[in-house]
C-alpha cells in the first residue's frame, strides 16, 4: 500500500471503502494470470493500492503486474451485453475500448 499517510475525512471514506474490495477482487480475478501463464515474470504477484491527495479530489489506484486488459474481450463482452454496437475491433482505439469498462 502506498500513500498510507493521506488524510481522508471519515464521512467521505464510506463510499471509497465500499468500492475497494471490488477493485481489488477484479485485479486478482481478471488481471493477475495463473502461474503457468506468467512466463518470465516473478511467480510472486504484485497488487498495489495507492492513494494520493489532490487539490480537489483523491487519486486512488489499484494496479497489478498481470497480463493487462485484452481489448477484444472488453469489446466482445460489451457487445454481448448490448452495451454497444461497435465497428470492427481494429477500428476501435484503445481509449474508446477502455471507456467501455466504466
Amino acid at each position: 500500500m502506498r500513500g498510507g499517510d493521506v488524510a481522508i475525512d471519515p464521512i467521505e471514506l464510506g463510499p471509497v471503502l465500499r468500492c475497494l474490495p471490488h477493485l481489488m477482487r477484479n485485479a486478482v480475478d481478471h488481471g493477475i494470470e495463473p502461474s503457468a501463464e506468467r512466463g518470465s515474470k516473478p511467480q510472486r504477484r504484485q497488487l498495489v493500492l495507492s492513494f494520493r491527495d489532490g487539490a480537489e479530489s483523491w487519486d486512488i489506484r489499484v494496479t497489478d503486474d498481470g497480463r493487462g486488459i485484452d481489448p477484444k474481450r472488453v469489446v466482445d463482452a460489451s457487445v454481448c451485453q448490448g452495451i454497444v454496437n461497435v465497428p470492427p475491433l481494429d477500428q476501435l482505439k484503445m481509449p474508446d475500448t477502455l471507456a467501455l469498462l466504466t
